[in-house]
């Protein structure tokens, strides 16, 4: 038995028509994403766009589900003068680059701040 490698000019494309309404978000883009990427197809080759064409109706009626927005609090805090984004939601925050993104700035300090580059206790390494 070999393996089957489809080259760009074989692949056979087909369209299909997905409805939106009354499913959650989250299934119809997974379902869309197989199809484009071509995954449920026999000869699937990685390398090489397999895909078929995706048009999704009722998107307007699509459910939305959960309360992560919600739930979750992500925080940020700031290095080096200890500003939160709870204290203030209008300051923006970046992680340094240069501090192997493990340290947090507010816009005021990112520029002009001593680079850390020992990570911090109990961070995972990169």
């Amino acid at each position: 038995m070999s393996t089957t490698l489809v080259k760009p000019a074989e692949v056979e494309r087909k369209w299909y028509l997905l409805d939106a309404a009354g499913k959650s978000l989250g299934h119809v883009a997974a379902e869309a994403a197989v199809l484009l990427r071509g995954k449920q197809k026999v000869d699937y080759t990685p390398n090489v766009d397999c895909g078929d064409f995706v048009v999704v109706i009722n998107c307007d009626k699509a459910v939305l589900t959960g309360k992560k927005a919600e739930q979750k609090n992500y925080t940020h805090k700031c290095t080096v003068c200890g500003r939160t984004d709870t204290d203030y939601p209008d300051l923006e925050f970046r992680y340094c680059s240069k501090c192997n993104g493990y340290y947090c700035y507010c816009i005021d300090h990112i520029n002009n701040h001593v680079h850390i580059t020992t990570p911090p206790e109990g961070a995972e390494k990169k």
